[in-house]
């Protein structure tokens, strides 16, 4: 049986699939690709042909079953394959210039053109099979059938005649088959005859070809289907009777061909009676049968002829949700949309959808307007005004995400001439849309696929600021006093003050309305912006002038400040002779754009841009040239160039607003670059008008309001423009123009839904290659094992659409983060499993580059290939990358002679040339240096960095070099060869040997000293820096007048307090970001940001990606504690950036220390087992410190980077498990607080605070605390302490071996106040200590060893460990939970 993958249809042959899939399935197509129908094969193909060609070449219907392997006699490559993947491979030979002989018994030809080889074999060999081979090239290995894989492989030869092959196998699958069901048999004509309606429809009104054309191309088909054709079905029923010995009379013969051309279905349609004859005909056909909703001509003024059409919206709804597929798909239609509390992902997000309380909680369709002009014929533009229109279009905001981009799903509504419109006004020209409006918010439509009327709303009008004034009522000039629709600010107030000071109101429903009454009162021409009421604002419940205008992203930014402020920063950059104008254009033409880049590359700058004071280009041109122009220039100008800041600032900017994605941290980080940007901006260019960025400002709070703006910008209804521009072009046409362009519109809305096409399927790959695990390369075939073990064959694909995105191998995508910073990898092959797509991929190590506003990509040092799914991505867009070459560029793979200056010392200073580039690593670029200078033993190398002013630093990486550069050698003595980045020892009681983590500050291992401090103490910086801070202090104090930094000193900044971090912490929380920004600007005011909430919000974010680089300097360095989450170090189930990446859980200071100076592993190996004797010895306390404190380090690595069980670190590391006399307790305060609880508290407590009033010794008292702790914050005092009787030690030791974590008490009575027997401490079922002297301390005991062997509080005791630790031990007393927080502000 074969089974429909789109329908799920069985049928019993491949040609009926084929045919169903060509009857039922009419979305296929275009742009909806044909699946193919072996259910293993995840292949589509775009057309119909391509179809039956991929069937042909990978699916023949005698399937090869015999096992054939080719061996190559150049370089000896066996791979079981085909005749075609053979020749493949020989062609890579053969494009690499090697010499190939001719691979056919007989022939002695050779050749290392591949050309010539290919016309050789076409040639002399055309006709040769495999058996006609040499010897040694072909080898079989056994077969599961008797078929021969001969047919098979000489079938691959034969790729001219793969659709005649394909239609003779497809025609003899049909000769003996003419049973069809009695339902099948009924539907097929008028199947047939839709199919070929919809084929003469979609010629029409799709290509737009004429129905004049049409008919003529119909007479003429009728004519050879029904009278020049019946010659030929006479001779062939002739032939075909006297090959089965059949004789009839010529006269019947004759009638029967005859009846057979003129009974035709094609003959039938298209004779001079057929219903689609004629072009009136199918007009009437296509009206009856597709469901064409006709546009309606609407009279303005009868007696000047002005008129309008509108499409009615209710019918067309109607039509739209009879589609089964739209229904399906529609969001808030069978049951309500649920809004995201944290992300802003949809209008439904948004707080407007949100406060609109009816509508949040029922069904609803809604509906996204868009009102344009547009000119039909403008070779110079709209300004010539001839022939423009009005539209206005609509969509259902219902629809998934990313479905709304489809011009087939933006629908028209109406089309009115736009001198009418502002003749007649728009109460006039919208009142049918309005009045259909008002019926679906408030009776609401009837939706048959779900049986009941839902009612809808206008969530918003899309519009440009000229067209969203014009409809809202605000005054249409931007030159006047109100230019802002979204708050009264004048036009005066915009140049020097920012929304965020306050100072304008935000417009409101009462603010408008007051506006509208003083309006009417008082006759005026306008009243703060405002000179007219919106007809929708007035008509409709839901809908409010001020809460239904999004901003138009692509025309204020894209159109309006990018192409400006890049020409004023070009002037800048050319003023300065930073490059010139062609250099430019220059780099623009030559980039090597990749992939989609290359469709939407960037126009070269105009010689015009300096005295139009702007560049020009339309949308994607601008927003390419922002992007790319880093990369193009960024080698060229300063990075302490003011106005090379102000174009940063505008890119961060760009790709934060343009972000389908948001979160309140990413508004507020939106908020504070677009103050700095409008601060900076002002300071390089005080003469400029600032109003664009004015609307810019408010962008924070539309976002808050109507979710991602970019969702709802007019690019993707512009685009609908150009149907009707393509109509008039054809037909060139324009007597009653708006009705030919409404009636065109409706028969193609007709057809698209006829169609029933409404998203593309979620994979489609044109061509996979299907090989056994074994036989693919052993990199790939070891990640693909470790995945997933089970599978023998992988499909493998070079290009993959997945989820509307195309992925090509060489891309780079981002997967996982690791330490605030995102890791990337690159695409090295791609499995095809089914709907799945999997990425095989190899990891990059990454970090930002502030100048570039990009990342820059080194190889990392693993170069572990890993399998990472489609859904794992961390974003879904896959980028490129690219590599600068001083002001070009030069692909990854090109390798450019290069040149270093190479200082020893002062007086000695050499030339290096470098004919292969610069080396990929350290170490051969080192080796070079050394035979340059001849100079032995370990050398350190510096460089001059761009970011630090070309300030010399030390090179981590050879990616840092270019050509050119110059490279100071420090040779590095023999006793400094181990860098130590360690960390230091806290004190924290309780002490054991290990909690030094835990231990005193003068351990031989520490380099910190001290937890993160209560107030964190600014670091001094450079001479420099501290004299600018110092003297823009005193500004700040006397004027308020903040400091503009340069990238140098806030290089300079950055550099020194993620130092001063790092003293304290590897990888700080959110909180400590926080303190240190706070610090920061405290004790430098005048680093203040005034758009920030706190003041200090963006040097926070700066600090975070600041620390991440730094962190991956330092895993570049060799930092233990860096390095231990590189993928090299995980295991291979954990390779994932990540998954359990190693971090401080609880505030360690030492959590992985480097290995001290002067150390080795194999020394403190030595150590370690020396201490297995001294801790047999007694009265050797201060021995097994010494040596406990120096084999720290590798302690640290057995516990945190091997994760070493509890039983087997006992067994390495007895001293470990030693005691000291130290506990902690609650306070004096705790008593009080629980004897006032009641409840459920009281109870459990009561008796417990009874002991605690009759004893008097210390322990039990801080026993009974502890008890009361437990108990006070809602847990099991079973789970931390487990009492027994000395009669029940067998039932205890079975049960403390099931048990993770716990204190074990063993009594004699059950009298508490009587002495114990026995007290203990368990892990993971292991008895790590015994014989403790008290409760609390063994309790004290488990709190250090979690801290020491680095374990996970219980979860069923999770709040009494935080207590301990955050308000009795006071570390990371910060981040607490509710309960203990709440436990605190009693305390």
């Amino acid at each position: 049986m074969w089974k429909c993958k789109d329908c799920g249809t069985s049928v019993s042959r491949r040609s009926e699939l084929l045919k169903h899939y060509k009857l039922e399935h009419r979305h296929y197509g275009r742009r909806h690709s044909y699946a193919c129908i072996y259910f293993d094969c995840p292949c589509t193909c775009k057309t119909w042909k391509a179809l039956l060609s991929h069937l042909s070449r990978s699916h023949q219907p005698s399937s090869q079953t015999e096992l054939t392997t080719f061996k190559c006699l150049l370089c000896n490559c066996n791979q079981r394959s085909n005749l075609k993947d053979y020749f493949q491979h020989i062609a890579l030979h053969l494009k690499n210039s090697e010499t190939v002989d001719c691979v056919f018994q007989g022939c002695s030809y050779k050749t290392n053109i591949y050309g010539s080889f290919r016309t050789h074999r076409s040639r002399n060999h055309k006709d040769c099979s495999v058996n006609d081979l040499k010897p040694g090239i072909l080898e079989r290995q056994g077969s599961s059938s008797d078929i021969s894989a001969e047919s098979h492989i000489s079938d691959s030869i034969q790729i001219d005649s793969v659709d005649t092959e394909l239609s003779e196998t497809l025609s003899t699958e049909n000769v003996t088959d003419f049973s069809l069901d009695d339902q099948v048999l009924n539907d097929l004509p008028r199947n047939v005859e839709l199919k070929v309606a919809s084929l003469l429809l979609k010629l029409e009104h799709i290509y737009l070809v004429s129905s004049v054309a049409v008919d003529e191309l119909l007479q003429e088909f009728d004519y050879l289907i029904s009278t020049a054709s019946v010659p030929l079905i006479h001779q062939t029923i002739a032939q075909h009777l006297q090959n089965v010995n059949c004789q009839i009379d010529e006269t019947v013969l004759q009638e029967l061909s005859s009846t057979l051309c003129k009974s035709n279905p094609l003959s039938a349609l298209f004779g001079g009676r057929g219903p689609l004859s004629t072009a009136w005909k199918r007009k009437t056909y296509y009206k009856k049968h597709f469901d064409i909703v006709e546009p309606i001509e609407y009279v303005l003024d009868s007696q000047n002829r002005k008129s309008f059409q509108y499409v009615p919206i209710l019918k067309s709804l109607q039509q739209i949700l009879s589609c089964q597929t739209f229904v399906e798909k529609a969001i808030n239609l069978k049951s309500p949309h649920q809004s995201d509390e944290i992300h802003y992902k949809s209008f439904y997000d948004g707080v407007i959808y949100k406060e609109n309380l009816q509508l949040s909680k029922e069904c609803a369709i809604s509906i996204i307007l868009y009102v344009d002009d547009f000119e039909l014929c403008n070779p110079l533009g709209t300004s010539r005004k001839k022939h423009k229109i009005c539209g206005v279009y609509w969509t259902l905001g219902n629809l998934p995400a990313g479905c709304h981009s489809s011009l087939s799903n933006i629908y028209l509504a109406a089309l009115i001439r736009t001198e009418d419109v502002k003749c007649y006004g728009y109460d006039s020209v919208l009142k049918p849309l309005v009045d259909d409006l008002i019926t679906l918010e408030q009776e609401g439509l009837f939706i048959a696929k779900l049986g009941k009327s839902i009612k809808g709303f206008v969530h918003c009008i899309v519009a440009d600021n000229l067209g969203a004034h014009g409809i809202a009522g605000f005054v249409e000039s931007f030159s006047g006093k109100y230019v802002c629709r979204f708050c009264t600010a004048e036009n005066v107030d915009i140049q020097t003050k920012e929304v965020k000071s306050g100072l304008f109101s935000a417009r409101s429903k009462e603010i408008h309305t007051s506006h509208l009454k003083a309006l009417e009162e008082n006759s005026f021409s306008s009243h703060f912006g405002v000179k007219r009421k919106c007809v929708l604002s007035e008509k409709l419940s839901y809908f409010s002038v001020t809460q239904s205008f999004p901003p138009d992203i692509a025309h204020d930014i894209f159109e309006g400040i990018v192409p400006v402020e890049i020409a004023l920063c070009l002037t800048v950059f050319i003023s300065k002779k930073y490059f010139t104008l062609a250099n430019l254009n220059e780099a623009i033409t030559t980039f090597p754009y990749k992939w989609t880049d290359k469709t939407n590359r960037p126009h070269v700058v105009p010689l015009s841009y300096i005295t139009r004071k702007t560049i020009g280009g339309n949308v994607h041109e601008n927003w390419s040239l922002l992007r790319y122009l880093p990369l193009l220039i960024g080698t060229r100008v300063p990075s302490n160039e003011p106005a090379w800041q102000v174009l940063c600032e505008l890119k961060d900017i760009v790709e934060l607003v343009v972000s389908p994605f948001h979160t309140e941290d990413s508004i507020s980080y939106l908020d504070f670059k677009i103050s700095e940007h409008r601060t900076v901006f002002k300071e390089v260019f005080p003469h400029e008008r600032i109003l664009p960025k004015h609307y810019l400002e408010h962008y924070p709070w539309l976002i808050r309001q109507f979710g991602p703006l970019v969702a709802l910008w007019t690019i993707r209804f512009e685009a609908k423009h150009s149907f009707f521009k393509r109509v008039i072009r054809h037909t060139n046409c324009y007597k009653n123009v708006l009705y030919s362009l409404a009636q065109r519109h409706q028969f193609q809305s007709a057809y698209n839904l006829h169609m029933c096409r409404f998203s593309k399927p979620l994979l489609e790959v044109a061509d996979v290659s299907t090989l056994p695990v074994e036989v693919i390369n052993q990199d790939i075939a070891q990640a693909v094992k470790q995945k997933y073990p089970h599978m023998d064959t992988v499909d493998l694909a070079k290009n993959v659409s997945y989820n509307g995105f195309n992925y090509r191998i060489g891309m780079v995508v981002a997967h996982g983060s690791l330490a605030g910073l995102p890791e990337f990898c690159e695409i090295v092959h791609m499995i095809v499993l089914q709907e799945t797509l999997i990425f095989i991929v190899k990891k990059l190590d990454a970090w930002y580059l502030e100048h570039y506003r990009s990342y820059a990509l080194v190889m990392s040092t693993t170069r572990q290939l890993r399998l990472v799914e489609a859904h794992e991505l961390t974003d879904s867009y896959p980028l490129a990358h690219y590599m600068v070459d001083n002001f070009g560029w030069e692909d990854m793979a090109g390798k450019r002679p290069a040149k270093l200056r190479v200082i020893l010392n002062p007086d000695d200073t050499w030339k290096l040339i470098l004919p292969d580039g610069i080396p990929e690593s350290m170490e051969q670029l080192m080796d070079e240096i050394r035979k340059v200078s001849g100079l032995n033993g370990n050398l350190r190398l510096q460089y001059h960095d761009r970011d630090f002013g070309n300030a010399l630093v030390n090179l981590t990486s050879t990616a840092e070099l270019e050509d050119l550069a110059t490279v100071k050698v420090i040779p590095i003595p023999d006793d400094s060869q181990v860098i130590t980045l360690s960390f230091c020892n806290d004190v924290v009681s309780p002490q054991s040997d290990d909690t030094e983590i835990l231990s005193s500050p003068s351990s031989s291992v520490s380099t910190r000293t001290q937890m993160w401090p209560r107030a964190f103490l600014v670091p001094t910086f450079s001479c420099h820096t501290e004299l600018q801070l110092e003297k823009g202090n005193a500004v700040f104090r006397s004027d308020n007048t903040r400091l503009t930094l340069s990238w140098k000193t806030k290089s300079d900044i950055l550099e020194k307090l993620a130092e001063e971090i790092f003293k304290f912490k590897a990888y700080p929380i959110d909180a400590d970001f926080s303190d240190v920004a706070e610090a920061l600007i405290q004790k430098h005011p005048c680093l203040s940001e005034p758009s920030s909430y706190n003041g200090c919000y963006g040097w926070k974010q700066r600090l975070k990606t600041k620390m991440g680089n730094y962190r991956t300097q330092l895993k570049g360095l060799g930092c233990s504690e860096v390095l231990a989450n590189s993928l090299k170090s995980k295991a291979p189930e954990d390779g994932l950036p990540a998954k359990k990446v190693k971090r401080p859980k609880r505030g360690e200071a030492n959590h992985i220390p480097d290995i001290p100076t002067g150390e080795t592993p194999d020394k403190l190996e030595n150590e370690r087992l020396s201490l297995l004797t001294e801790v047999k010895k007694r009265d050797n306390r201060a021995v097994i410190k010494a040596k406990m404190d120096k084999t720290f380090s590798l302690r640290r690595r057995d516990i945190v980077g091997k994760e070493s069980e509890v039983e087997e670190l006992k067994e390495r590391w007895p001293a470990l498990f030693t005691t000291d006399e130290a506990t902690f307790f609650p306070g004096t305060q705790t008593p009080h607080i629980i004897r006032n609880k009641g409840g459920v508290v009281r109870e459990k407590t009561q008796s417990i605070l009874t002991l605690l009033d009759q004893s008097l010794e210390v322990n039990q008292k801080r026993e009974c605390l502890l008890k009361c702790l437990i108990v006070y914050l809602g847990e099991d005092v079973d789970k931390l302490i487990k009492e027994y009787l000395v009669v029940q030690k067998e039932e205890a030791e079975m049960e403390l071996e099931r048990c993770t974590m716990a204190v074990y008490v063993i009594k004699e009575e059950e009298d508490p106040l009587q002495p114990l027997h026995d007290i203990g401490v368990v892990i993971e079922g292991v008895q790590v200590l015994s014989e403790l002297p008290s409760v609390p301390h063994a309790c004290a005991m488990l709190f250090g060893l979690i801290y020491a062997l680095n374990l996970s509080y219980p979860s069923e005791l999770k709040y009494t460990f935080d207590a301990l630790q955050k308000l009795f031990m006071e570390i990371e007393p910060k981040k607490m939970t509710r309960r203990v927080c709440s436990l605190s502000v009693k305390l």
